[in-house]
């Protein structure tokens, strides 16, 4: 059976702070000394994903503190970047290992994994919710203007 996100999910106590708005929602993640938009994906993720997601390397080298996991609205929990990198680092032995030297999951298609990314906004204070797509200077709040990410 293979492994999905929640598989991965340790016991420890995270180390950054998951700030929510009014209606329970994550908008950020404060980790030390920076804020991060909450990239939120869903418990039976495969966590193969991670590996192929082209942008979740770039994000956690940057100072991403984790993944949020939520089943629709709930928050279950959080994937900590350690437990991701040594999930990464596992499935890389295991993948030279059996391919023979080729890492297969570099060979075949990088892709994002499924994912959401919520943001509140600073002028209108709305939590927005997209797929995939991180925001940026031009991306439209739901509020109908340009959005301010509230990042602070």
């Amino acid at each position: 059976m293979a492994l999905v996100v929640a598989d991965l999910m340790s016991r420890l106590p995270a180390r950054f702070t998951l700030v929510q708005d009014d209606a329970g929602l994550p908008v950020r993640i404060d980790g030390p000394g920076r804020s991060h938009p909450v990239l939120a994906v869903e418990p039976d993720l495969p966590a193969s994903e991670l590996r192929a997601d082209p942008d979740l390397e770039r994000l956690l080298s940057q100072g991403l503190p984790g993944l949020v996991v939520m089943r629709g609205d709930t928050v279950l929990g959080v994937l900590q970047a350690a437990d991701i990198v040594e999930f990464g680092r596992l499935n890389m032995s295991r993948t030279y290992r059996e391919a023979d030297g080729q890492d297969a999951a570099l060979n075949g298609e990088a892709r994002p994994m499924r994912r959401r990314v919520l943001v509140r906004c600073r002028q209108c204070r709305r939590t927005n919710s997209y797929d995939y797509l991180l925001p940026t200077a031009r991306t439209m709040c739901a509020g109908g203007h340009v959005l301010d990410a509230d990042m602070s």
